[in-house]
């Protein structure tokens, strides 16, 4: 169904609960005036396709633009803008499939989680996508559950200029992506100066109970508190490929009346299933405190052609693995011109097991 070009206000949502295919020609823009949700999909049954529209100033608590039950939703070449939501500023997916191409996130706004995409228990695929300057505690976060895993594929999309929460949280959870109990792919992506300024947050990658593949990546510029770029929990496995993480910053800063963060602007890894890097260089990144590239208590195997180079940090500028942690290191593993407090003292600080191969 083709949807003549113009601008439509809607003083309450638009309702679907069928199967169906709109597509703005060549675009269309749906404004609720920061009054309600754009479009609200009932049908679990039902799949949706919107091509060429724009979604701006929509306000709900579950999706400001789009709140969906459909078992499949595809938005093409569509843009939001200026929408607001607790969970999912822009679209909130329930359980159903999840599709997303060639579309642009700005300026939206959640007030808990999802500053751009809530995906709650679907698949999801998400590509050639730019998100920036969306506020709030995740810009694309998604989860299954511990029975039924999810499968995400992020590729070719710009996550950049995301400013994090603006609000106090209880939850330390930020970052450009966050995911939970999932398998998830993240190739050719670009993730840069985000940042995360309250709590413990991390500006780019949450990682917790899931399998995650990340190749091909620049992750770059970001600021936090604490595990800027990267950070990996316990129940994680990761492998990364070709990719670059480097000049973040791991602020210290006062908080609540002290003075937190400024730990590991590169990688914080508690992941005792194991993370794999191969040709990875982590360059130029800064802690205030402690762990300018590597902050390791778990399994780290750092392969071939994986570099750590220029990081600077108070107190280990490279990699620090605790007692608990375990690093096995190729020989081809290079580290090199890393400073702490200002000069080349202990770029490598490690009391766990430290093995090279």
């Amino acid at each position: 169904m083709s949807v003549p070009s113009g601008s439509y206000v809607l003083s309450e949502p638009l309702h679907i609960s069928k199967s169906i295919t709109l597509k703005g020609a060549p675009a269309a823009i749906l404004d609720a005036q920061e009054a309600n949700q754009i479009l609200k999909i009932d049908n679990p049954r039902a799949s949706v396709s919107m091509i060429n529209f724009m979604f701006m100033n929509g306000k709900g608590d579950y999706g400001g633009a789009i709140n969906s039950q459909a078992k499949s939703l595809d938005l093409k070449n569509c843009r939001f803008s200026d929408n607001l939501a607790k969970y999912g500023a822009a679209v909130y997916q329930k359980s159903g499939d999840l599709h997303i191409e060639h579309s642009t996130f700005e300026n939206n706004k959640a007030t808990e989680w999802g500053a751009a995409i809530y995906d709650n228990s679907g698949d999801m695929q998400v590509q050639s996508s730019q998100f920036t300057h969306n506020t709030g505690s995740h810009v694309i976060c998604f989860n299954g559950t511990e029975q039924k895993w999810i499968t995400v594929s992020i590729k070719d999309c710009d996550i950049s200029n995301n400013p994090g929460p603006d609000y106090e949280r209880i939850s330390d959870l930020c970052g450009a992506i966050a995911c939970a109990n999932s398998t998830t792919t993240i190739d050719y992506c670009t993730i840069k100066d985000n940042k995360a300024m309250v709590g413990n947050g991390n500006a780019g990658l949450l990682l917790v109970s899931s399998d995650v593949t990340l190749s091909n990546t620049i992750i770059q510029g970001n600021e936090a508190l604490y595990a800027t770029a990267i950070y990996i929990s316990s129940d994680a496995k990761v492998t990364m490929d070709r990719c670059d993480i480097k000049e973040n910053i791991a602020t210290s800063a006062l908080y609540q009346d002290e003075y937190r963060g400024g730990d590991a602007a590169g990688i914080a890894s508690d992941s005792i299933l194991g993370v794999t890097m191969n040709d990875v260089v982590l360059k130029d990144n800064h802690a205030d405190d402690d762990a300018g590239a590597i902050m390791n208590t778990g399994v780290l195997n750092m392969d071939k052609g994986t570099t750590i180079i220029g990081n600077t940090a108070n107190s280990c500028s490279a990699l620090n693995s605790t007692k608990s942690g375990r690093v096995i290191l190729d020989k081809s593993v290079s580290i090199s011109d890393n400073q702490d407090s200002g000069q080349i003292k202990q770029p490598l600080l490690s009391t766990g097991a430290l093995i090279w191969k």
